[in-house]
């Protein structure tokens, strides 16, 4: 019960810590300083979170349209656009929860757009710069990054629905899970410690860094030949998540049914958390 000032206050600090997700880092954690006041004074309103991620994705559009235009200053406000996006990142989700309206359409709603976000950032910069440095060396590295951002998306998407269809925003907490098991195998231990990188929360910090030092053409070659190892690397992921548990039963023995037990297991030791 919440019968005095000093409750309110214990239980608005309880609700805080709920809307904090277990994946978050340090830049998430930043960016829910101010997320989670924002959401609050959204719940007070009729907007689902479907409305807040398309109002976010429209940030983002916002955001590749000034980095499209080229130059020192559009680059930075595209920069900065793209910081304020990926605050409002955390709103829809944080909204899901408050009004009790978390839904799976939601999460993969949120998904698709996040990778919009990345679309129209990207092409964004690959205009922006072929225009500003008079070279067309920068539409074939765009071209090299939207063919990665598409085959991430594509891996990592099926990845997502085989083992965690039912529950797709706790794939993230799953993956990390079964890559702190594989601290012997390289590949999957520089992914587990380089992830954060691309994730929405660190990249536009990074983005107007470079901005702000005049070298964005820099970090968009980085991201060309990121997002191409991000797709290598889910593939991988996915080849390592299908083997079968040591302790499946013998009973599943057809290819579908060990499938659905792997991921029912992945699930069941994440609820356990």
């Amino acid at each position: 019960m919440v019968n005095t000032p000093s409750d309110r206050l214990l239980a608005e600090r309880k609700l805080d810590g709920w809307l904090v997700k277990p994946t978050d880092g340090l830049f998430a954690r930043m960016n829910r300083r101010i997320s989670i006041p924002i959401s609050r004074k959204l719940i007070n309103y009729p907007i689902t979170p479907n409305v807040v991620t398309l109002f976010t994705l429209g940030v983002s559009f916002l955001a590749g349209a000034f980095f499209a235009l080229g130059g020192y200053w559009s680059t930075v406000i595209g920069a900065l656009l793209s910081v304020w996006a990926s605050i409002l990142d955390g709103c829809d989700g944080e909204v899901a929860r408050l009004k009790l309206q978390v839904s799976k359409f939601g999460c993969w709603l949120e998904t698709i757009c996040d990778y919009l976000y990345y679309l129209f950032i990207f092409v964004g910069m690959s205009i922006g710069l072929t225009r500003s440095r008079g070279t067309e060396a920068y539409l074939v590295w765009g071209g090299l990054l939207l063919f990665g951002a598409i085959a991430s998306f594509l891996a990592v998407g099926s990845a997502r629905h085989r083992f965690a269809s039912s529950h797709p925003e706790k794939f993230l907490h799953l993956w990390q899970k079964e890559a702190d098991k594989q601290k012997r195998n390289p590949l999957m231990y520089v992914a587990r410690n380089t992830e954060f990188i691309i994730r929405r929360c660190f990249l536009p910090y990074a983005l107007l860094g470079f901005a702000m030092l005049g070298i964005i053409h820099i970090a968009f070659i980085a991201a060309a030949t990121g997002a191409n190892l991000v797709w290598i690397i889910a593939l991988y992921t996915y080849r390592v998540l299908s083997k079968p548990l040591p302790h499946v039963p013998l009973l599943a023995t057809t290819k579908r049914t060990r499938q659905r037990v792997t991921g029912a297991v992945l699930l069941s030791a994440h609820d356990a958390d």
